[in-house]
């Protein structure tokens, strides 16, 4: 059979034949754009907004099961919900959080509000103030590492924001304050860009007095001169020596204006003094804390004059004796600020802060060494570490100041303000007398549960502690002769009879 020549489409063009080619027909190609104007108007603008619609209605809805997971704790699911609903409707989803975010009821749960806020963080990406504040939300959670780049992605937006500064600052001190509340706290704590130095050893008033009895000395002298010459004056003048009178009278003139305060190398000789005089009796512990005491105050004296010279040469051979003193290598890294630079001088007291962490002269002098190096942001962290340290201990830098001052609330019945600062003292140092001292309080305050945990504190690094022992079996017997016996607890009620007259009453 004779198979059928099959046609080929009036539009295909014969590659064999270009010439045979159907021409394109223009009346064809104007329809099919009117048409497709037509359907751009009409069905794909319709289709668009149906589209539309309908996503924002699906945004809703997902953000409203997002907000369902966030009230069952599950953060990261609302994560994606708020994530899905962004895609479905930008618009729909960036209001519903934003209002959401901005409600109270929300802002006491941080994980709640991050969820919520780093989706909308995405699409503000130039919100300083909302990358801070989620910052502050981390840093609630202890996510100290999220809270920094948040803080640091602040900064970069806008560099002077005083908040973000500060708030970086804290969260890599592990400071538990926000905002303007460091910056106040610093400023009320720490007034003056310069050192905080310890007070002077055995006698904290030695210069003074030292000054005031070197002063006392030159002004009898000086008295006694101008009297001497005085009578000498007044000799020649009844003797007519004119010439010698009028030596006198400029001499006079000259000592009226000598004054009597005494020098830095007189204070510094008497101090040399009593450190000669303090170095031939070593013989008890005693003697040679005293002696030890003495050349510090004369270091120290020389640091406070401006003569680091001397001052090094005091610390460094306080040093190579192994004294006891605890601000010695404070006082070198110090010295070395003056004679070299900040950078050995922060190495030193970097290297001794790591050792004692709580110890508030090293947090704010470290702080100052920065800040005079020009490093503002970790000169704020050693700065807030150190307020935040001075609040809690009323503004004291040393241990024994605060005992001190707490054994002085104790005794004047002030038990809330002695504890605090017992707590503080044994939280820092496990210091045995002030966990006596917190367990008396709770004793004395009927808080017999926490007596008993500050006596088993001083057991964890003194388990033959006499006192311990003693507090601890007294709270056992007080609350064995509390507690009922099983025959008491189930007697029958020992009431007396009602008479027969209490009964009518009773019934009438």
């Amino acid at each position: 059979m004779r198979r059928k020549k099959m046609e080929k489409p009036l539009l295909e063009v014969d590659s064999n034949n270009n010439n045979n080619a159907i021409p394109p027909n223009p009346l064809v190609e104007k329809a099919t754009e009117i048409r497709d104007n037509i359907l751009e108007i009409t069905f794909y603008r319709a289709k668009t907004f149906v589209e539309k619609i309908l996503n924002a209605r699906k945004a809703r809805r997902t953000i409203t099961n997002g907000l369902q997971l966030i009230k069952s704790k599950l953060y990261k699911r609302a994560s994606v919900e708020f994530q899905n609903a962004l895609d479905l409707n930008e618009d729909v989803a960036m209001g519903m959080l934003d209002e959401e975010f901005s409600a109270l009821e929300n802002q006491s749960d941080p994980q709640a509000m991050l969820a919520m806020g780093l989706v909308l963080l995405q699409k503000r990406i130039e919100d300083f103030a909302l990358a801070n504040t989620l910052g502050n939300y981390a840093r609630r959670m202890e996510e100290y590492k999220q809270a920094n780049d948040l803080y640091r992605k602040s900064l970069r937006i806008k560099k002077s924001y005083i908040k973000a500064f500060y708030n970086l600052a804290a969260s890599m001190g592990r400071v538990n304050k926000y905002d303007f509340d460091i910056k106040a706290s610093i400023e009320k704590y720490i007034k003056s860009d310069e050192f905080i130095l310890p007070e002077y050893q055995n006698n904290p008033k030695i210069i003074e007095e030292i000054a005031e009895d070197l002063h006392s000395k030159k002004k009898t002298e000086k008295e006694n001169r101008i009297k001497k010459m005085m009578a000498e004056k007044e000799k020649k003048e009844a003797e007519n020596e004119t010439y010698e009178v009028k030596r006198l009278v400029k001499t006079l003139e000259r000592l009226a204006k000598v004054s009597v305060e005494p020098t830095y190398e007189e204070i510094s000789a008497s101090l040399q003094k009593r450190v000669t005089k303090a170095r031939y009796k070593q013989a008890t512990p005693e003697e040679i804390a005293e002696y030890h005491g003495d050349y510090f105050n004369l270091g120290l004296y020389a640091y406070i004059e401006n003569d680091p010279e001397n001052a090094l040469e005091c610390f460094l051979d306080l040093q190579a004796q192994k004294c006891a003193i605890e601000h010695v290598n404070m006082m070198v890294a110090l010295v070395t600020h003056i004679k070299t630079d900040a950078k050995e001088a922060i190495a030193l007291m970097f290297d001794l802060l790591s050792k004692d962490r709580y110890n508030r002269y090293l947090n704010v002098n470290l702080g100052l060494l920065y800040k005079k190096a020009g490093n503002r942001l970790l000169a704020a962290k050693y700065l807030a570490v150190g307020a935040s340290f001075l609040e809690k201990s009323e503004g004291l830098y040393r241990i024994p100041d605060m005992i001190r001052v707490a054994d002085e609330k104790y005794e004047e019945g002030k038990l809330g303000r002695a504890l605090k600062l017992y707590n503080i003292v044994a939280a820092e140092t496990n210091n045995q007398e002030c966990w006596l001292k917190i367990g008396n309080i709770y004793q004395k305050t009927e808080k017999p549960s926490e007596a008993v945990k500050a006596f088993k504190e001083i057991l964890e690094f003194d388990k033959e502690s006499e006192e311990a022992n003693i507090k601890l079996m007294e709270l056992h017997d007080i609350s064995a002769r509390r507690q009922p016996s099983t025959k008491e607890r189930w007697a029958p009620c020992a009431c007396p009879k009602p008479s027969k007259e209490r009964w009518r009453s009773i019934n009438s």
